[in-house]
């Protein structure tokens, strides 16, 4: 960040630079989350795949994997992130 306000700097200039920076910023993290859920959402398809199989104990252990990797992904907001962002995309006037 650029640090405070000065007296010589108009508001406008200085919510657009700091508004930026906040949302790059953001953007970096909401980058890697998404990487990270996108795993998640890749290993809950495959356990779906597996529990529609019928063979051994598959079914079950994938069913097990399936609601582990759920509540991994609902505990990190997964589920609730597309919400929010647009919830924050309406609020800053883009939806």
């Amino acid at each position: 960040m650029r640090g405070p306000l000065r007296a010589t700097e108009p508001l406008g200039i200085f919510l657009k630079i700091h508004v930026k920076e906040i949302l790059i910023n953001s953007h970096v993290i909401a980058s890697f989350q998404f990487a990270e859920s996108m795993q998640i959402i890749k290993k809950i398809k495959r356990a779906e795949q597996e529990m529609s199989t019928t063979e051994g104990n598959s079914p079950a252990k994938a069913m097990e994997r399936y609601v582990r990797l759920d509540h991994e992904f609902t505990q990190a907001g997964g589920w609730a992130a597309n919400a929010e962002a647009a919830q924050i995309a309406h609020s800053l006037g883009f939806g």
